[in-house]
């Protein structure tokens, strides 16, 4: 859809403002290696981190957990989104849908869950509750009640600490939303209307986050989310500022794209926005097709592989044959390497991860353009920084909570001696391990289902899939829009053909409790 945007920023690099006291977490040189590794709360820098989980090739997006509730928090998993506002996700009673990484979430386990009521600054109204419905580019949609609750970033042992937000408990899901593995999405643009979002409400929660700053670090799989602050351990080289937009979404000014020694393409990239949302980037289709053709150009007579299609290559080894694409970032030249524009659709074929936009004058940088890179985003100080980084790789997610904590304060430590209580006698004792033993029995039974049922849908056990199947699995959550708005309705209730996919080939992987990142940006998948 077609937003509105006021005129472009007229600050120039120079005259942007530094932010007071902006936390940077110090070089890996500087830095013990248990916190390198560990990657836990940093309580006197006052910045908060969290694993992303995901890929471009089977997720198709990145995603985060979050633990929701009191006195035991909830587990759940949202799709990190800088292309919209809404965080919400699935609720028990849910009958539309669909089976997702986590169990939905119990309103009635919760002692601080409370229902929103109809009033100032809500939309719509259902059964005395404030209500929401959100529509997305792609054809989605998600609909049900608000409600806040305590909720704490990225999983037990990271240690953040929980602050009471607003979210939304889906009661209906339609298209896309069913057949994800996550529970539903985490919207990072700044919010509309006056709604605060959450990212925003923990921007306020000064006594435990530092600024109005989040980092998102995207390796091939997985990746690193700080909220208060950036890792400057990541980096491979000093960080770039140019100046951003931050009017609904988060915009930028891209003047210039070339393969690196080629012919460089300038104007008609339209409104031009950073969006972790959607799978891959999207360009006006004249400009897609240019530099599609510049990429086959420098790779013709075989010099990056065998052509498989109109946009493959099959070859063998790494990607460093292919060329480098530089991209002009208001005075900025961006290096956008071969490692991140091209996905690997199997071992040894590689394909674009970028697209034509169709008509629409606009470009969306989506997550093929963050992977390998350190996004910065300073919300108040209206800038983006970038650099080269290593970001680290995570496939695997730890175990769901099982301890209680106080709201305000961070949850314990595993393996932390006097934090979990004592049990009073045997029998307790007694009663406490069998009730893991059932917990632990019906965990495995429901893991294997799905496993056998992700495996029922890979591509290995259904044959080969094409490159535009893939891509008609491909998330566009951006630039979403008020269910209120004519064409984002019409869009819902009849996408097209490109939107729909089948259930996704990734399930979760073994559990652990350990936070020790690959270094890098991940295996070739």
């Amino acid at each position: 859809m077609r937003e509105v945007h006021r005129k472009k920023s007229s600050l120039q690099l120079g005259r942007l403002a530094m932010p007071c006291q902006m936390p940077r977490l110090p070089r890996a040189a500087a830095m013990p290696e248990a916190k390198r590794t560990r990657l836990l709360y940093d309580a006197e820098n006052r910045v908060e981190t969290a694993r992303l989980y995901g890929d471009v090739v089977s997720y198709q997006y990145y995603y985060i957990d979050l633990l929701v509730g009191t006195p035991v928090p909830q587990r759940t998993s949202v799709i990190a989104d800088t292309g919209s506002t809404i965080c919400a996700f699935t609720c028990s009673g849910c009958q539309s849908c669909g089976h997702h990484l986590d169990a939905n979430f119990d309103f009635s386990k919760s002692s601080t869950a409370q229902w929103l009521p109809c009033g100032q600054g809500c939309d719509s109204c259902k059964n005395r509750r404030c209500s929401y419905r959100q529509s997305y580019t792609e054809g989605s949609s998600i609909e049900g009640s608000k409600f806040t609750d305590f909720v704490s970033l990225g999983d037990e042992f990271q240690q953040n600490p929980p602050v009471k937000v607003h979210m939304g408990c889906h009661t209906l899901e339609t298209r896309l939303f069913v057949t994800q593995k996550a529970n539903g999405i985490m919207g990072l643009a700044p919010g509309r209307r006056g709604a605060p979002t959450v990212l925003e409400e923990m921007f306020q929660d000064r006594t435990h986050v530092n600024a109005a700053t989040f980092a998102m670090c995207l390796a091939r799989q997985g990746g690193l989310l700080t909220v208060g602050g950036f890792n400057e351990s990541l980096n491979l080289e000093e960080v770039r500022w140019i100046p951003m937009r931050v009017e609904r979404f988060y915009g930028v000014s891209l003047s210039k794209i070339q393969v690196e020694g080629g012919e460089a393409i300038t104007g008609g990239f339209g409104h031009t926005f950073v969006d972790s949302g959607t799978t891959y980037t999207y360009l006006p289709d004249q400009i897609y097709r240019r530099l599609k053709d510049s990429v086959k150009s420098a790779c013709k007579n075989g010099a990056c592989g065998q052509e498989a299609g109109s946009q493959c290559w099959r070859m063998t080894g790494s990607v460093s044959s292919f060329p480098k694409l530089l991209l002009t970032l208001s005075d900025t030249v961006v290096s956008w390497g071969p490692s991140s524009y091209l996905y690997s659709r199997t071992s040894n074929m590689h394909c674009l991860g970028f697209e034509s936009n169709g008509g629409v004058q606009e470009t969306v940088l989506g997550a093929t353009f963050m992977i390998d890179q350190h996004l910065v985003f300073d919300t108040q100080g209206k800038r983006l920084g970038l650099a080269a980084a290593a970001c680290p790789s995570f496939t695997e997610r730890p175990p769901g909570p099982t301890r209680p904590f106080a709201p305000g304060m961070p949850p314990p430590l595993a393996g932390v001696p006097g934090q979990t209580g004592q049990l009073q006698d045997v029998q307790s004792g007694a009663l406490f391990i069998g009730v893991c033993m059932l917990l632990v029995a019906v965990a495995l039974c429901l893991v294997g289902r799905n496993l056998l049922r992700a495996f029922a849908t890979t591509p290995e056990a259904n044959g080969p899939t094409s490159p535009a199947s893939r891509r008609a699995r491909a998330r566009k959550l951006g630039r979403a829009s008020p269910v209120e708005d004519e064409e984002m309705q019409s869009l819902a209730a009849s996408p097209s053909e490109e939107v729909t996919r089948v259930p996704l080939d990734t399930w979760l992987g073994d559990a652990t409790l350990s936070d020790s990142p690959t270094p890098g940006s991940g295996s070739e998948l």
